[in-house]
């Protein structure tokens, strides 16, 4: 026996394991899509609104929520409420349709349905920012 033996071997044994027909594809297989959420980031001054337009090339659900708050500087989640809202761009701002009052949270916090079109993700202080804050919302349109 040669010290190459132990190879042979293993390579033969690989080899049959290893058959001559191709197999189908399952019919039954199924393909999925995965959607990745949009962020939208920005500074929301006390008092003021900040807004995001999107597109949506089909009808849908909406579901959304704001991941984050913080004061500027600091890096404690600010747990105060803001207004959370979708609408359709009008002018230089966002025509809010739906909205909820949220503080920060990793669960959905908005949910609606939405045909074709130009919408935004609006956000705005309701009087409880203490000071201008950052923030981060999460929404995902499938």
């Amino acid at each position: 026996m040669t010290r190459w033996t132990p190879f042979v071997l293993l390579a033969s044994l690989l080899m049959a394991a290893c058959g001559d027909s191709p197999t189908a594809p399952d019919d039954t297989a199924t393909t999925t899509t995965t959607v990745s959420p949009t962020v939208f980031e920005g500074t929301l001054d006390v008092k003021g609104a900040r807004f995001y337009s999107f597109s949506v090339s089909q009808s849908g659900s909406l579901t959304a929520h704001l991941a984050s708050l913080t004061l500027i500087g600091h890096r404690e989640v600010l747990a105060v409420p803001v207004r959370l809202g979708v609408g359709v761009p009008k002018g230089e701002g966002c025509a809010v349709t739906e909205f909820v009052d949220a503080s920060p949270a990793l669960v959905t916090q908005l949910t609606t349905t939405l045909a074709a079109g130009i919408y935004c993700m609006n956000l705005s202080d309701i009087g409880a920012l203490p000071d201008a804050a950052v923030f981060s919302i999460r929404f995902l349109h499938s």
